[in-house]
């Protein structure tokens, strides 16, 4: 009778050893499977591409809903736009409105447009960076180089005041 006790204690320690392992190996298996589908479903950083960021300005008491800012490829005929306006402080965009436009690596000229006036372009240019006053001659647009993975900020197409 003792015998088939202690044999029966060790059929039974013995189950509980194999359901231990199984769950364990369950258990990682599972794991495994969780870090498959985040690492699917994380994206990765474009190592192509930059950010273009700045504040949207116009000469009246508000900024027009519908305006375009656009970055135009400096050596192609490529542009790359948004009608997307951001909120944010005014210590990130000085109107409390901005826009941001990922663009591959390269050289661009940004500027704001209306649809109403396609052809009447607002460049980030050398008076804005001057500070829109009267001394500052020049309306020369300004070139924005865009590496990969940098987010150039700051660009801000508020020129409007060029005469053509």
């Amino acid at each position: 009778m003792k015998s088939i006790i202690i044999k029966s204690l060790f059929i039974f320690f013995g189950i509980i050893v194999i359901l231990a392992i199984v769950a364990l190996v369950n258990s990682r298996q599972q794991q495994q499977q969780v870090k498959n589908k985040l690492a699917e479903s994380t994206p990765t950083p474009n190592l192509t591409t930059g950010t273009i960021k700045g504040s949207l300005s116009f000469p009246s008491e508000f900024i027009p809903e519908n305006m375009r800012i656009c970055a135009a490829g400096t050596t192609s005929e490529k542009e790359y736009c948004t009608i997307d306006h951001l909120q944010g402080t005014r210590e990130e965009f000085t109107s409390g409105l901005g826009y941001e436009i990922e663009v591959p690596s390269g050289e661009y000229f940004v500027y704001a447009s209306l649809p109403e006036n396609p052809e009447r372009k607002a460049y980030y240019s050398e008076f804005v960076t001057c500070g829109y006053a009267n001394k500052c001659p020049s309306h020369q647009p300004i070139r924005v180089t865009v590496k990969a993975g940098i987010t150039v900020d700051k660009v801000d197409p508020g020129d409007w005041y060029v005469i053509e």
